[in-house]
């Protein structure tokens, strides 16, 4: 992998006309995809990010990537409190691509790492009003929800139909929230909701926050989904930094909804966001519990915090 990637490197740099670069060093390795792996090139004093798949079909993925990143670039080029990796080679022959290097945190470590609550609510306004643009970006429509995909990972996990599926879980407090979010799934079925072309891969480290705002990066496929699962997820990244669980004892508490519809410029509806959410959470707990694997202490933390909300919902038998 090392002499390939060195290969790539040696390719761009003929491309920007350098003789050798200053450092190359690896920033992230795939966990899902172990043959992608993402790293930081500096050049003089330039910095690139250089990503690169190995896989056969590795291009066909990193293509939608770079060319969502080129359409999304052009078309936001002079928006403010918006901003993508900006996309700078591409090389199908090598599978990878080159973007400018950004230095920023992942917004979940941002606000856990926040020294107030105040600039929680900072960060979280920001990432409001960098989803608002993104939508801007293409036309939404209005369609019936249809929420129960979201419980199917954990109706498999909940009703086996074998008794040796590995994946059972027999936790009361995954059996309540799942009876709650059955309950609610009933309620929002075919209730009208907007969906518009998001992010698509919305994970911890695709979005992130630095001295020049929101960055974001690793898109998924344009096409059109439900707004409020991202919403969702973008929640969870606030409620991961514990300020606000001591602040509002609540699932999802006020000040946290409120800073990012204040960004986001108009109505989002919160009973459909925290749904997906708690849909979310209980889906990641229930597989921690099931497959009892070692975690580390940050895991370990998160997996006690994830309990705790888990447990918010139960004593309140209502989303």
């Amino acid at each position: 992998m090392k002499t390939n990637v060195n290969a790539c490197a040696e390719e761009f740099l003929r491309h920007l006309r350098e003789s050798r670069a200053d450092s190359l060093q690896l920033l992230h390795r795939s966990v899902i995809k172990p043959s992608r792996k993402v790293y930081r090139l500096v050049v003089g004093r330039c910095c690139y990010t250089l990503k690169l798949d190995m896989a056969p079909d590795g291009w066909a993925s990193l293509s939608n990537e770079y060319n969502r990143l080129c359409n999304l670039s052009s078309q936001t080029a002079h928006v403010a409190g918006f901003r993508v990796a900006r996309p700078i080679y591409s090389s199908e022959a090598r599978n990878f691509y080159v973007t400018e290097f950004y230095e920023g945190k992942p917004v979940q470590m941002a606000m856990r790492d926040a020294s107030s609550l105040s600039e929680c609510l900072s960060i979280l306004r920001a990432i409001g009003q960098w989803m608002r643009v993104l939508h801007s970006t293409s036309d939404t429509e209005t369609r019936p929800l249809w929420p129960g995909w979201a419980l199917e990972p954990l109706r498999l996990q909940v009703r086996p139909r074998s008794k040796f599926t590995q994946l059972f879980v027999r936790e009361a407090l995954v059996h309540r929230c799942m009876q709650i979010l059955e309950d609610k799934c009933t309620q929002l079925k075919g209730k009208p909701t907007v969906f518009a072309v998001q992010h698509g891969d919305l994970s911890g480290s695709n979005l992130l926050y630095g001295k020049e705002g929101v960055l974001g990066l690793d898109f998924g496929e344009p096409i059109l989904r439900i707004s409020s699962v991202e919403f969702g997820h973008l929640f969870l990244h606030a409620l991961y930094s514990r300020r606000f669980l001591a602040a509002e004892p609540t699932i999802l508490p006020k000040s946290v909804f409120a800073a990012f519809q204040e960004g986001y410029g108009s109505d989002i509806d919160r009973e459909e966001a925290v749904f997906f959410m708690i849909a979310s959470l209980t889906k990641k707990y229930a597989l921690a519990r099931s497959r009892r694997i070692l975690l580390s202490s940050f895991q370990r933390q998160r997996h006690t915090l994830i309990e705790c909300l888990l447990s918010r919902v139960v004593e309140k038998e209502q989303l």
